[in-house]
């Protein structure tokens, strides 16, 4: 969290609360995505990180519509797919991580139909 607060690259974070002890976080963070489209050029991609409640997600989804088209996400898929995530919109999306917990959702109907291209980790996210 602090590399990515340094890079600048947090856009909003959340956190559930239960009798004042933090139990998640969900961030939402920039990730860069370079996508070719078939129906012409799309806008930017987002990825969450960590977890929390059901509702907090929802209403942490809902902040990035209108700024980006699609949200990529590595998760556990029977949490994430509650939201709408799905690995087969992520497969063909070149990532250093593949297989079922790596999921997209699109904000835009469409946004991903269609398309191949690659997600790249900033440095923030590497472990030291």
């Amino acid at each position: 969290m602090a590399r990515l607060r340094r890079a600048a690259l947090i856009i909003v974070a959340l956190l559930a609360e239960e009798d004042r002890q933090i139990i998640g976080v969900i961030v939402m963070s920039r990730l860069p995505a370079q996508v070719d489209w078939t129906a012409g050029p799309r806008s930017r991609a987002r990825a969450p990180g960590g977890a929390a409640g059901p509702a907090a997600a929802r209403r942490r989804l809902a902040a990035p519509r209108g700024r980006a088209e699609a949200i990529f996400v590595l998760g556990h898929p029977a949490y994430y797919c509650r939201f709408g995530f799905s690995a087969d919109l992520a497969a063909k999306i070149a990532a250093p991580f593949a297989g079922p917990s790596f999921m997209a959702l699109e904000l835009v109907p469409g946004a991903l139909a269609g398309v191949a291209g690659a997600v790249t980790y900033p440095a923030a996210f590497a472990r030291e």
